[in-house]
């Protein structure tokens, strides 16, 4: 398979990235991507497909509502460094010279650190609430750039998923803002579930700059877990469930933690800047659900890597061609890596 970024490009009319989510979200449109067959459902039909065996991997990281905005000056939050300290992007960056203070609702925010990249280091001096609390309370949602909307704030709820749990990911898992919390309740009483946690970054989503995918290098992202968590996956592994993860963050917190020559989950980092990309082989899951992404971009080249480019641009063919929705709101889709273990 293809080390050259521009063999992953493709022509995305402009309409098909959604804009605006879906008001019943398993209503949104899934393609099933089985050996040869393009299958194309409703999300809530995802059940039918998958083996009473199956085990769903969920990230439950929450979106930090990121974007503080004043006085002609954004402040983009990502991620914590101590109770009262994180670190951000910020525009214009002429604004934010070191030890310049700025006042945001009666708060301090001091710069107090530049760093080489151009991120900031800020400090809120009198703060009074956690961190967490403070941009939940006056943060705006981050939305991606591409959604243009006046009033991010609305979708607030939309922009989380239903199982969000632990706070730390400047963009949404969006593999998982299809399932509903009645989907939920379903794959809790007829199926099995484990709860990961990888904070999604704005490396996930960074635009490959070089032509060699061997060249690009992902930032690195935080994971959280216990030895719980990897008894969970160990057993589920061992036994031979048939393993879904529910969205690429999924996956690449699998892979980052997975021994392929043990077959077994093992506690051996907590971040990851893992890059799927051609000639990666030692995956451990059978299937993955995902949406549907950009030309040339990290995401494509990891669900290339897992199921083939060529399978993967028949795929993308076939949902341009019945307008289903691309990127964050969009629609989804379920690649089955391992049809043979699937018995219904």
């Amino acid at each position: 398979m293809s080390n050259n970024i521009n063999d992953y490009n493709f022509e995305l009319p402009d309409h098909l990235v959604s804009q605006s989510p879906y008001s019943d979200r398993p209503e949104s449109k899934l393609l099933v991507v089985k050996d040869d067959s393009l299958i194309d459902v409703k999300f809530k039909n995802i059940f039918d497909f998958l083996p009473k065996n199956t085990v769903f991997i969920f990230n439950d990281t929450k979106v930090v509502q990121a974007r503080l905005i004043f006085d002609n000056k954004e402040i983009f939050f990502l991620e914590k460094a101590s109770l009262n300290t994180f670190i951000a992007i910020c525009r214009p960056g002429k604004k934010f010279k070191l030890s310049k203070l700025h006042y945001f609702n009666n708060y301090e925010i001091e710069v107090i650190n530049v760093l080489i990249d151009g991120r900031r280091e800020f400090r809120i001096n009198n703060l009074d609430i956690s961190l967490e609390d403070f941009f939940e309370k006056y943060g705006n949602t981050p939305l991606p750039p591409y959604i243009k909307t006046d009033n991010p704030n609305q979708y607030r709820e939309n922009y989380q998923t239903v199982y969000s749990d632990k706070s730390g990911s400047v963009a949404a898992p969006t593999a998982g803002l299809h399932f509903s919390k009645e989907m939920v309740e379903i794959i809790k009483e007829k199926y099995k579930y484990v709860n990961v946690t990888l904070h999604v970054s704005l490396g996930t989503f960074k635009p490959i700059d070089v032509e060699d995918l061997n060249d690009h290098k992902m930032h690195y992202e935080d994971l959280i877990y216990d030895q719980k968590t990897l008894d969970e996956l160990n057993y589920y592994k061992k036994n031979d469930y048939f393993i879904v993860a529910v969205g690429t963050t999924s996956l690449r917190f699998l892979q980052s933690l997975y021994n392929p020559k043990l077959d077994q989950f093992e506690p051996s980092v907590d971040s990851t800047d893992i890059f799927i990309k051609p000639g990666y082989e030692d995956f451990c899951i059978d299937a993955l659900i995902t949406n549907f992404h950009l030309p040339k971009s990290s995401l494509f080249v990891l669900v290339s890597a897992l199921m083939g480019l060529e399978r993967m641009k028949r795929a993308y063919n076939y949902a341009i061609q019945k307008e289903f929705k691309f990127y964050s709101f969009g629609d989804s889709s379920l690649l089955i890596r391992n049809s043979g273990k699937i018995i219904l």
